[in-house]
């Protein structure tokens, strides 16, 4: 069980937050330049920009996105560095595939192979960390992922950053049908919910597509399911290494921000935003990514997930160093059988929820498109 990590005092005050003193520059253009490619990271904005008017970003940002974001430009963050790490060279060799296959294809072999399996693969849970660097200050959570697997599209995520003497919140349940994701900010809630059901209906499900990745990203909604949708379309791979994630054996991928779609991408709206190029010379563009190998205990696992942005030493824009985004799933407990029902039964929120189920609407009659794919190696 990874320790708990607690944030300390607060370098933005609340008057930020109540609107009471203007929002520094810099924050304000990295709020304005955030984009639904980051998927799994974090940036410093305040609350009111997140939240309202014409600089909402709610219907661009991921949901574990947007809660730190609040919390960090409310509260502050913790001095320090978490620089980019690479992958161990010592420990790596290239897989024997690298031969046949370039590291772009032979990476998403392996993430679609992963992707597969976040949505057909056994019930499992797991506990998560997330930390993020943003010029020389970090903030961390912590938080427990559970997967119904077997492509009920059951979920809970729970998720806590703590922030001085406050604790900011996000809970992602989905019962299967609809999924309910509320968000805890500084006393300040927010509540959303997808019909996944209206997802289902646009999909063909045949004994063929169960293989396909276009029709598991479809399904990938929410979890760490949704985290390697994107991680499929928004990334050029340039480089993949076996090596060691602690002591599992797993594959190194290492890619760069494209806005370019790959061959095989999903179509909802929420996909077609990646592509979207915005020159905002903020966004992180340089990301490792670790998954389980084949001959691992849980095979196609996603480990962790680094994101950075850095500029060259004379760059003069922003710092060499402008922002670190570190995702981790730890070792996962497989379940014999998912936990019951009302475990995942949303609950009973304050206020009206807002829709985003058109957001995530594939075109209609989506069907198979590729055949199932083995990795080789």
């Amino acid at each position: 069980m990874w320790s708990r990590l607690r944030n300390g005092n607060a370098s933005i005050e609340g008057a930020i937050w109540r609107g009471e003193r203007p929002v520094p520059p810099a924050i304000r253009r990295l709020g304005r330049a955030l984009e639904p490619v980051l998927g799994i990271g974090f940036l410093a904005v305040v609350h009111r920009v997140i939240y309202g008017g014409k600089d909402s970003l709610f219907s661009r940002l991921d949901r574990p996105t947007r809660l730190a974001l609040a919390a960090v430009a409310t509260y502050g963050l913790l001095p320090g560095s978490l620089g980019l790490a690479e992958p161990p060279a010592a420990t790596m060799k290239p897989p024997e595939a690298a031969v046949a296959l370039s590291p772009q294809d032979l990476a998403f072999q392996i993430l679609h192979r992963s992707l597969h399996e976040s949505v057909w693969g056994p019930p499992a849970m797991c506990d998560i960390r997330q930390s993020i660097q943003l010029f020389d200050k970090r903030m961390s959570g912590f938080g427990t992922y559970v997967r119904g697997g077997q492509g009920t599209g059951k979920l809970k995520v729970n998720l806590q950053f703590p922030a001085g003497e406050h604790m900011n919140n996000l809970l992602q349940v989905s019962d299967g049908q609809r999924m309910q994701t509320i968000e805890q900010i500084g006393g300040k809630s927010r509540v959303t919910v997808i019909d996944l059901g209206k997802i289902r209906e646009r999909l063909i499900i045949t004994t063929e597509s169960l293989g396909d990745p276009v029709i598991a990203m479809h399904l990938a909604i929410g979890g760490q399911a949704e985290v390697l949708r994107k991680l499929c379309q928004q990334y050029e791979w340039t480089q993949v290494r076996e090596g060691k994630h602690g002591d599992v054996d797993v594959w190194w991928l290492s890619g760069r921000l494209t806005y370019s779609p790959p061959p095989i991408h999903a179509s909802a709206q929420i996909d077609l935003q990646l592509f979207v190029e915005k020159q905002t010379g903020i966004l992180p563009t340089q990301i490792h990514v670790a998954i389980g190998r084949q001959e691992s205990a849980i095979p196609f696992w996603l480990y962790q997930v680094e994101q950075s942005r850095t500029h060259p030493p004379e760059s003069k824009t922003v710092s060499t160093s402008d922002l670190y985004v570190n995702t981790e799933w730890a070792e996962p407990d497989l379940l014999a059988q998912p936990p019951s029902p009302d475990y995942f039964q949303p609950g009973a929120s304050n206020g009206p929820a807002q829709e985003e189920t058109s957001t995530y609407l594939p075109p209609p009659m989506a069907t198979a498109t590729q055949p199932p794919q083995a990795v080789n190696r």
